[in-house]
């Protein structure tokens, strides 16, 4: 979904979903979309989705969200 490779045609992605359950990245798609970002291309992340999923500190260094809380 967010390998790197596949995106290289993109020059941004937008989030507007909460990243758990069955919408949580797989570590290869975190992987993907940190170089992504980190290779300079755009992330726009709307309201709610800009929760930390757990164990990934990236996605909060990028979104400044906040952890989400367990339900």
């Amino acid at each position: 979904m967010l390998a790197s490779e596949d995106l290289s045609d993109f020059d941004v992605l937008v989030f507007n979903t909460l990243r758990r359950e069955g919408t949580t990245l797989t570590v290869d798609e975190q992987v993907g979309m940190t170089s992504f970002i980190g290779g300079g291309k755009g992330f726009v992340c709307l309201h709610i989705s800009g929760c930390a999923p757990e164990g990934w500190a990236e996605y909060h260094d990028v979104t400044g969200g906040t952890a989400m809380m367990s339900s």
